[in-house]
C-alpha cells in the first residue's frame, strides 16, 4: 500500500481520519427519502426506511445518542438509580439534560422516547440544540396512524397507538435554565421494564465492545463463544446491552466491507493510470488499519474544470444501489449551460452515516479548491442534511420535488381521490407564479379533499421553505 506522502505526489491527498468525535448518525437505508409522517418535525419527517436499526430517538441517528451525548451507556459494574418522575418546575443544566434523563425514565420505566418538535424563540423548528428554546418529548407510540391496505378484513401493523405521555420544556431566561412546563405520564400501553433492552432505543454497542468484538473476530472466535464472552462479563443474557443478532451484523457488515487480497492494490493502480492520463485527476480513499475500506472518492480534470463554470447549484443523490462490496454509490451532480447534467465527481462510501457524508464533503472540497456551491439539493436524508450544515454552513440547501411528490404517493394509496390529488399537488407546486397563488392552490386543495387532518400535507407546509 502506498504511504501518505506517496499519494500526494501522485495528485491525491492524505487520509483524513473523521472518526475521532461524536458516533455516527446512521441513516438505516442506503435510499434515504423514506419519510414517517406521524410526527411534525423535520427531525422526525427525515426518518429513513429500517434495515438494521431502529432509529427512534430523531432520524436517522444513532438512537442512543443526542447531538453527540451518549445517553446511556452500560457496564458491568454501573447501577442506576431510579430516577424521580418529571415534575412541573423541575429544572435542567442544558437542553442535552433533559433528553438524556427522559430517556433514561423511558428504559427504567418500560418505553421509548422521541424527540417531538424543538422550537426557536420565533416558533419556528430550530433543526438543533443551539437556538432551541422549547423542546417537547413524546413516547414513540404517539401519533395517528393512518393505514395504506385498502383491505379492511387485514389487520394493519403498526406500533403507533396515540399515546399522549409527554414532557414540554422551556428556557428560563432569568435563571438560564430549563424548566418542565407541562407532564403527561400516563400512558395508554403496556409497560415493561424487564424488556427495555430488546426496545430500539436502548439496544446499542458502545465503542469499546465493538473493538472487543472485532478483535475476537479477527482471532477466529466464533460469533456464538464471542457473544458468550460479554455474558459472563455482564452477569448474565438480561443483562446484555445488545443481542446476539447485534453482534452478528456488525461482524457481517465488517466481513463485507473488508477487502479481498488484490483488490485494494487493482484500485490503486487503477487511479495511479488515470494520474499519468490526467494530470488533474484526483483521488483520496480512506481504510481502517486491518485493510478495511471505508471511503473512496474521485474526479477527473472534466468535472473540476466543469465545476469551475457550472457549480452554482449541485445535487447529491444518495438513493444508487449498492455496489458488491455493499457500499453506496454517491454521485455529485450539475446542471450546465444546456441543462444536461454533469458529473462533478464520485464516491463510493462505507456507510450513509453523517460522519462517512463528512469526510466525503470535505474532500470534494478540497478538491474543488474550497470553493463552496451557493445552493444544494437533496432528498430528505437528515444524514447528509447534517454534514452538508457543518461543511457548508453559508450554503443553502433544499429538498427534491420528485422525492417529495414520490412521498405524497405513499401517502395517498389510502385515498380514493389519490390521482386526482396529486395532479393539484403538481399544480400547486409547479404552476404557482408567486408565493400567494401558491397558498390559495395548496389550501384549496386540501379543503376540497379534506387533508387538513394528513399529517404529511400539514408537515410539508410548515417545512415550505425547503
Amino acid at each position: 500500500m502506498a504511504t501518505n506522502d506517496e499519494q500526494v505526489a501522485r495528485g491525491g491527498k492524505k487520509v483524513i481520519d473523521l472518526n475521532i468525535g461524536y458516533p455516527s448518525e446512521e441513516c438505516s437505508s442506503h435510499e434515504c427519502s423514506g419519510i414517517d409522517f406521524s410526527t411534525d418535525t423535520e427531525l422526525d419527517m427525515i426518518r429513513d426506511d429500517i434495515i438494521e436499526d431502529d432509529n427512534v430517538l430523531r432520524g436517522d441517528q444513532n438512537p442512543n445518542e443526542c447531538n453527540g451525548i451518549s445517553l446511556y451507556e452500560p457496564t458491568p459494574t454501573t447501577i442506576k438509580e431510579p430516577l424521580v418522575p418529571p415534575s412541573v418546575g423541575m429544572t435542567f443544566g442544558s437542553y442535552e439534560e433533559i433528553i438524556s434523563y427522559y430517556h433514561e425514565f423511558g428504559r427504567q420505566n418500560g418505553f421509548q422516547m422521541k424527540i417531538r418538535s424543538r422550537e426557536n424563540v420565533k416558533g419556528i423548528d430550530s433543526g438543533n440544540g443551539n437556538d432551541c428554546t422549547r423542546l417537547r418529548l413524546a413516547c414513540t407510540k404517539e401519533g395517528k396512524f393512518n393505514s395504506r391496505e385498502k383491505d379492511p378484513s387485514k389487520a394493519a401493523h403498526t406500533q403507533i397507538t396515540g399515546c399522549k405521555a409527554k414532557i414540554t420544556a422551556s428556557v428560563d431566561k432569568n435563571a438560564s435554565r430549563w424548566k418542565l412546563t407541562t407532564i403527561i405520564l400516563e400512558h395508554n400501553h403496556p409497560l415493561d421494564p424487564l424488556n427495555s433492552r430488546f426496545m430500539s432505543n436502548y439496544r446499542f454497542i458502545s465503542p469499546h465492545n465493538k473493538k472487543i468484538i472485532m478483535t475476537n473476530e479477527r482471532a477466529g472466535v466464533p460469533i456464538s463463544r464471542n457473544y458468550a464472552t460479554f455474558v459472563v462479563r455482564y452477569g448474565g443474557f438480561g443483562a446484555v446491552p445488545f443481542s446476539e443478532k447485534y453482534c452478528r451484523n456488525l461482524v457481517s457488515k465488517h466481513r463485507r466491507l473488508c477487502l479481498q487480497e488484490g483488490n485494494f492494490a487493482a484500485t490503486e493502480k487503477h487511479f495511479i493510470e488515470m494520474s499519468s492520463k490526467d494530470k488533474d485527476f484526483y483521488y483520496m480513499y480512506d481504510t481502517d488499519d486491518d485493510g478495511t475500506l471505508k471511503n473512496i472518492f474521485w474526479a477527473d480534470g472534466r468535472c473540476r474544470a466543469a465545476y469551475r463554470d457550472f457549480g452554482d447549484v449541485i445535487s447529491f443523490d444518495t438513493t444508487y444501489l449498492r455496489n458488491r462490496y455493499k457500499m453506496p454509490f454517491f454521485p455529485i451532480i450539475g446542471v450546465n449551460h444546456h441543462n444536461q447534467s454533469i458529473l462533478l465527481g464520485c464516491a463510493l462510501i462505507s456507510g450513509v452515516d453523517t460522519i462517512n457524508y463528512v469526510w466525503l464533503l470535505k474532500t470534494w472540497l478540497a478538491c474543488m479548491s474550497g470553493k463552496a456551491p451557493n445552493c444544494i439539493i437533496i432528498d430528505q436524508c437528515m444524514a447528509i442534511g447534517n454534514a452538508i450544515k457543518e461543511v457548508f454552513p453559508n450554503t443553502k440547501l433544499r429538498w427534491c420535488i420528485w422525492h417529495i411528490l414520490r412521498n405524497a404517493k405513499k401517502h395517498l394509496n389510502f385515498h380514493e381521490a389519490r390521482d386526482d390529488i396529486r395532479k393539484a399537488l403538481k399544480r400547486a407546486l409547479h404552476d404557482s407564479l408567486h408565493v400567494e397563488e401558491f397558498e390559495k392552490n395548496y389550501g384549496d386543495m386540501l379543503v376540497k379533499y379534506k387533508l387538513e387532518d394528513v399529517n404529511w400535507f400539514n408537515d410539508m407546509y410548515v417545512l415550505r421553505h425547503r
